[in-house]
């Protein structure tokens, strides 16, 4: 299951930057070792729900970068990833859900695997169109 924007900030700010909000109050580990007692002094959340909202509605009106041209080793590796069915399981293409927004409401676009490869996941693995490798489960249609 994709998460929503709003579940996929509130991660972000924790996992990313250690920042907690109200959807995400444990700050979890520093490198799988429990964040000591003091070492962060801030009462939880740092952030409140109207700085959250405001990230929100900054990313959601974002526009998607523009598709990477593609190589004929990655063309041939999009081939495969359609031929042996990854893409049943790594959609190739997003797509919104209701919005009252109409200009953000079911549309379609292809995830970005570069950001995904190497800004949030850099050890993922990648296949030759650069998209991510199979993980132990993936998001359903």
């Amino acid at each position: 299951m994709l998460p929503s924007l709003k579940e996929f900030n509130d991660g972000a700010f924790t996992i990313e930057q250690g920042i907690t909000n109200p959807g995400s109050m444990d700050e979890g580990t520093i490198g799988g070792t429990p964040i000591h007692a003091g070492v962060d002094p801030v009462p939880e959340p740092e952030i409140d729900q109207r700085a959250i909202d405001a990230a929100d509605a900054f990313v959601r009106f974002l526009a998607p970068p523009a598709p990477l041209k593609l190589s004929s080793q990655a063309r041939r590796g999009r081939g495969l990833f359609e031929k042996i069915a990854c893409d049943r399981c790594h959609l190739p293409v997003l797509k919104t859900g209701d919005s009252p927004i109409e200009a953000l409401r079911y549309k379609d676009f292809p995830p970005t695997p570069t950001c995904c490869s190497t800004t949030w996941a850099p050890s993922w693995p990648t296949s030759a169109s650069g998209w991510p490798l199979p993980r132990s489960s993936g998001p359903s249609r």
